[in-house]
């Protein structure tokens, strides 16, 4: 937190226009998250259901093709676990913003109290 804070500076202006920008990439993203996510759940489903018997069977057999079809599924879903892993980087630069931002109006706020 301590890193983002020096990297975005501590004005209160120069704060709240990274926030805005980091919130409205999370607005315009979101639905597609949402969907990967499914995506990769069904996808856990079907590996859970997936028969190792069944795969050991397909390499003896030289079945190319559904051996093929599997990779590609599996290289598929890895690029959605990637894209979800950042989803989850910009979250959480969106909650210490958001934190930093709490923060500071907590210090603005006491430096106005009158003792």
């Amino acid at each position: 937190m301590d890193a983002l804070k020096a990297n975005i500076g501590t004005t209160w202006h120069s704060l709240h226009e990274k926030l805005d920008e980091v919130r409205r990439r999370d607005v315009e993203t979101r639905p597609v998250v949402i969907k990967a996510r499914t995506r990769l759940q069904q996808w856990f489903q079907e590996r859970g259901a997936e028969v190792q018997g069944t795969i050991e069977q397909s390499v003896k057999g030289h079945e190319t093709g559904q051996l093929s079809e599997r990779a590609e599924r599996a290289e598929e879903f890895a690029g959605i676990a990637i894209m979800l892993a950042r989803a989850s980087i910009d979250d959480a630069e969106r909650m210490i913003l958001e934190a930093i931002a709490a923060r500071l109006d907590a210090d603005a706020a006491s430096e106005r109290q009158p003792e």
